[in-house]
């Protein structure tokens, strides 16, 4: 009979376990490592959502889909076949206010990970066929949404809860 692991529970999410640091461009990074399972994250949000689109709805969230898709040293395969190979994830979010950056890596990768998350950051290139892949992807993702009646309902909500121009007025997808 083999006797019970017991494993301490992680410490709770507090100001205290997790570093938060403002870069000098007013980018907010959260880190906190997760020893228990051998992981690193680091989550990220910029002032950068849809309510910053103005008259071009989908503006950011188009920016959004596209960023990771190419750099001046990688392409979208490489990234992704990189990311994959090591078991890190990299994600972006788009929200009305904001888009957050999640990342997470093994820490023994943590290292070479940084160096594509990076390089996504300040390198990106928006190769023309990923910003078409990508465009039609968000095309077909706002068709489908028009026939979702949750989507199409949280539209009409905000319709008539926000006054037409009102940054929450629409949803971030664009139209």
């Amino acid at each position: 009979m083999r006797p019970e692991r017991t494993t301490a529970a992680p410490p709770p999410i507090t100001p205290q376990t997790v570093t938060r640091t403002e870069l000098h461009n007013g980018l907010v990074v959260l880190v906190r490592e997760q020893p228990a399972s051998g992981m690193v994250a680091v989550q990220g949000f910029v002032k950068a959502g849809a309510m910053y689109d103005g008259d071009r709805s989908g503006v950011a969230r188009f920016a959004t889909a596209v960023l990771p898709r190419g750099t001046r040293t990688r392409s979208s395969q490489e990234i992704a076949d990189a990311l994959e190979g090591m078991g890190a994830a990299l994600s972006f979010r788009l929200d009305v206010e904001w888009i957050s950056i999640t990342f997470r890596a093994l820490r023994e990768d943590f290292r070479a990970a940084v160096e594509i998350f990076s390089d996504v950051l300040i390198e990106p290139t928006f190769p023309s066929d990923e910003v078409e892949k990508a465009r039609g992807e968000i095309l077909t993702a706002i068709r489908v949404g028009m026939q979702d009646t949750r989507h199409v309902a949280e539209r009409a909500f905000r319709g008539l809860m926000f006054p037409a121009g009102h940054p929450h007025s629409r949803t971030p997808d664009g139209d």
